[in-house]
């Protein structure tokens, strides 16, 4: 049975009871019984407090979940997952992410990991964000993965503009060429970076004889 509660913070999840049954349906699809799984969301600073108390880690974090799993015998998960909201919230907007969207992934990466799945290593750490890119599309979510023209349209259109209408020395170009690909990788996009040497492309000599 998933519940949810709250400590130190009155955030509310949306569409708990399709929450629970998509939550479920992951379990079973990683062979295991849903058992007795609480959601504690939290502000940051209660979830910081834990972090240095369980953890001994003084920083602060997305989502951290006790284990009181039967893997191997009854394989019925279960435990307490805590959720930060805030860091969530900021991470939405770090990622591009609606809160929503960023909530329903960290829910099911701490479901995850009651499951087994860890995260530390850089392979287990793949494998963990391919399982909750496809149980997030199960729920109907669109991933940032999801949606590549969205996520081209920036640095695309910047190139365009600058191409178009600016007679710009080829350094200010460059720089705002950059610009552009940072944020193609801060939105882990390869269809931004592939938009955006679209849209430098349309006309490099205009810059080289300026």
């Amino acid at each position: 049975m998933i519940r949810y509660y709250t400590d130190d913070c009155s955030y509310r999840l949306p569409q708990k009871r399709r929450t629970a049954a998509w939550l479920r349906a992951a379990a079973e699809s990683e062979g295991y019984t849903l058992g007795d799984v609480n959601y504690i969301f939290c502000s940051a600073r209660r979830l910081l407090e834990m972090n240095r108390q369980y953890l001994g880690h003084d920083y602060f974090t997305d989502v951290i979940t006790f284990d009181y799993s039967d893997r191997k015998g009854s394989r019925v998960v279960s435990g307490d997952v805590f959720i930060d909201v805030e860091t969530v919230a900021d991470n939405a907007r770090q990622y591009g992410a609606t809160r929503l969207q960023e909530m329903r992934r960290v829910v099911v990466h701490g479901l995850l990991h009651l499951c087994g799945q860890r995260d530390k290593a850089p392979r287990a750490n793949r494998q963990m964000h391919s399982k909750e890119d496809k149980y997030l599309k199960s729920v109907g979510v669109r991933t940032m993965k999801s949606l590549p023209m969205v996520k081209a349209l920036v640095p695309f259109a910047a190139g365009i503009v600058l191409a178009e209408y600016f007679a710009v020395p080829w350094w200010l170009f460059a720089a705002a060429f950059l610009l552009c690909g940072a944020l193609a990788l801060l939105w882990r996009s390869w269809a931004a970076a592939v938009g955006l040497l679209v849209a430098a492309g349309i006309r490099p000599m205009r810059f080289i004889s300026v």
